[in-house]
């Protein structure tokens, strides 16, 4: 069943720019555990077939990463039989190398693989927008960030609007299925809060949740302002 989203809440007469901290998260689509190192890849697309008609496909042992192009159809993995078609390189994308075979061909993508290609554009985009990044840690199905402006024009809803934006449209472009759910959620640290005791905290979830021992074995959390090893 869909979830239902809570109305976007936020500050009043808070513009959200300036060299202002904040504890920021992000759930995934219906709150889907696509993070969970657990699960071995993403076992099934959404592959239009026709027009008004869509298949979930599974992509398993046997596709191959080509894509059918045919009249009147939406591109659809080309094992599919008696479509006019032809085959089509999937478009070039702005992914880390490797992000769009291990998506297209039969052994989908890890956890590990999509959460690598998320740090690698929030680390770009994190720069572009004037953003320090203090904590990011991936659980099953949220993000949880720790960010800091670093000047009176960083704009902490475009910047996470815009990651939103851009990683869902790539995510979706190849698997065919929304990224992250509609809203998000925000604290503004206040100037008693210490942003290492709130990175702290973020590092704790999950050893909180029984996932690791120590925080420092979990792979998919980390910093880019410091070692998380040396603390």
């Amino acid at each position: 069943m869909p979830i239902r989203y809570k109305k976007r809440i936020r500050l009043k007469d808070f513009d959200y720019k300036g060299c202002y901290r904040y504890f920021i998260t992000l759930c995934t689509h219906n709150k889907r555990p696509i993070f969970d190192a657990t699960l071995k890849d993403c076992p099934t697309k959404n592959i239009s077939v026709g027009q008004g008609f869509t298949k979930h496909i599974s992509v398993g042992q046997g596709f191959t990463k080509h894509i059918s192009v045919g009249q009147g159809f939406s591109p659809a993995l080309s094992r599919h039989k008696g479509l006019p078609h032809k085959t089509a390189k999937l478009p070039s994308l702005p992914l880390r190398q490797g992000f769009i075979k291990n998506i297209s061909v039969a052994q989908g993508f890890s956890p590990a693989e999509l959460a690598t290609w998320l740090i690698d554009i929030l680390k770009e985009k994190s720069k572009s927008f004037g953003f320090k990044i203090w904590a990011y840690c991936f659980m099953p199905d949220h993000l949880h960030l720790l960010i800091e402006g670093n000047s009176s024009d960083s704009d902490m809803k475009r910047f996470i609007s815009f990651y939103k934006q851009y990683t869902g449209f790539y995510y979706k472009t190849e698997t065919g299925l929304p990224l992250w759910q509609i809203n998000f959620y925000e604290h503004v640290l206040r100037k008693e809060e210490d942003t290492m005791g709130v990175a702290l905290y973020i590092f704790g979830n999950p050893v909180r949740k029984g996932l690791v021992g120590d925080y420092r074995q979990y792979d998919i959390l980390g910093s880019f302002e410091f070692d998380i090893k040396q603390l």
